[in-house]
């Protein structure tokens, strides 16, 4: 019985005692789908607000979610420089808008402001409320739909403008990322190589077979599970190359 106690004690000492290398984070961010990191451990998502930290952690990572979150660059904060037992950050996230036309060199403007000309990214503390306006001389003008996503990505055709139709405005929507080609890419990629694994192992291991015993009718088998790996690591290079190709270009 008694050792019984001196069990449980130990057990609610040690539980005192993690719970005491732990410390509280809070977190107030603008995305709260966002996904949180301690070092390289995922915790959840910002909107949960609080989380538990292990004082060994160095650095706190908030991550969007978004398909572009491959062009935005995570928050850090260090957590290793203070011994405070609440760690308290503001994760907000700015607002991106990537602009290119052919030709390049059109001016753009914001609520009438000149801010820059094509290729441009503009970084803003919050969405575009107002105005998002394209010039460039001989062209007809073209007003962008204000995006309010974190990634707001326009590539514009500018059209050549007549005598008589130079204020004439086009309306444009920010492109939206087709996520489904990235998670396909990737499926096809993780499969393939998945694929390719398991036939190479057993053709390896048929080939090991085929060496102890020497039994040629063991030989065409061997040809065809290298041909199916082939195929399978041929799929996973096109998953990662159309992957590679949509990430180069955001």
């Amino acid at each position: 019985m008694l050792s019984r106690y001196l069990l449980l004690s130990a057990v609610l000492i040690v539980g005192v005692a993690a719970d005491a290398q732990d410390r509280t984070m809070l977190i107030e961010t603008n995305q709260p789908d966002a996904l949180v990191f301690a070092d390289s451990l995922l915790l959840g998502r910002a909107g949960a607000h609080a989380f538990k930290v292990d004082r060994g952690v160095q650095a706190v990572y908030v991550r969007p979610e978004q398909a572009a979150s491959w062009s935005i660059l995570p928050l850090e904060f260090d957590v290793a420089s203070t011994d405070s037992d609440t760690l308290e950050f503001v994760a907000d996230f700015p607002y991106y808008y990537s602009l290119r036309t052919v030709p390049p060199g059109a001016g753009v403007r914001i609520d009438g402001i000149e801010v820059g000309s094509t290729p441009l990214v503009i970084a803003r503390p919050d969405p575009v409320a107002d105005s998002l306006v394209v010039r460039l001389d001989g062209f007809e003008p073209v007003g962008l739909e204000p995006g309010s996503r974190l990634w707001n990505h326009y590539d514009i055709d500018l059209i050549r403008s007549s005598r008589h139709d130079v204020a004439a405005f086009r309306t444009i929507a920010p492109e939206k990322r087709r996520r489904w080609i990235d998670i396909a890419a990737i499926g096809v990629a993780a499969a393939g190589g998945a694929v390719a694994v398991h036939y190479k192992f057993k053709a390896d291991r048929r080939y090991a077979l085929y060496e102890e015993t020497g039994d040629p009718a063991l030989r065409p088998g061997i040809k065809t599970l290298d041909v199916k790996s082939g195929i399978a690591l041929g799929a996973m290079q096109a998953g990662i190359t159309v992957f590679a190709v949509r990430l180069i270009r955001r």
